[in-house]
């Protein structure tokens, strides 16, 4: 029996470290149980599609080769200025933080947000959606338009697993024009993570390696809590 691929036992150990992440904080600090069960829910998929040889020559994995790591390191701090730039001088677009209850402590929303949110989304999205939809579409073979497509599914679930971190209880919400204002008040945030979805999707297609989109959705993610902390306290 042919073995998995290194890149896929290395995203498998990367899904672990969420999962374990996962469980110690849904037992020590229920608070964040709402958004621990996501990430577990989309890592178990993740771990479905990665430890399946069906689907190991398919879509990106995890290398942290020389070359691949230092490639990862260039282009996502790179990546990262890039969007720290248009977020300033385009209207309209924006970074957004997921909800946690304000209970939360820093040093638990720092874990949830700059480390346990990029790497459960980045293998879920980048890594096993893209992957399957490659996969499903293999079947006849890849066209560039279907490459596009998948790339731009992925992007769209990236987008909804940001609205339910965006809008805490926007699907509680007495009616639905109050779900929608709730939805509109964050929808550049929403169109950015979108954008990042494409380009990153693109990327991960390109390099065949999720450890690009990894550092640079954690840059974010620790740039905006940062940003959080010093000007909102």
């Amino acid at each position: 029996m042919e073995p998995l691929r290194q890149e896929n036992r290395n995203a498998l150990i990367l899904c672990g470290i969420v999962l374990l992440l996962c469980l110690l904080l849904y037992v020590i600090y229920p608070l964040t149980k709402t958004a621990v069960s996501i990430f577990a829910i989309i890592t178990m998929f993740s771990i479905t599609i990665f430890s399946n040889k069906r689907f190991g020559e398919f879509g990106p994995g995890v290398s942290f080769k020389g070359k691949n790591l230092l490639w990862a390191v260039i282009v996502g701090v790179g990546t990262y200025g890039f969007f720290w730039f248009a977020s300033r001088v385009i209207p309209g677009l924006s970074f957004g933080l997921p909800y946690l209850p304000a209970a939360v402590t820093d040093n638990i929303q720092w874990i949830i947000i700059v480390i346990l949110a990029p790497l459960a989304e980045e293998l879920a999205t980048r890594g096993a959606l893209l992957r399957f939809i490659q996969w499903a579409e293999s079947k006849r073979g890849v066209t560039k338009l279907e490459l596009w497509i998948a790339i731009f599914a992925q992007a769209v679930f990236f987008m909804l697993l940001h609205l339910l971190a965006y809008v805490g209880g926007w699907y509680e919400s007495a009616n639905w024009s109050g779900a929608f204002q709730s939805i509109g008040a964050v929808s550049g945030a929403l169109l950015t993570a979108g954008i990042f979805g494409v380009i990153f999707g693109f990327i991960a297609v390109r390099t065949k390696n999720l450890l690009t989109s990894i550092i640079a959705h954690m840059l974010i993610n620790a740039s905006l809590f940062v940003a959080a902390i010093v000007f909102l306290g």
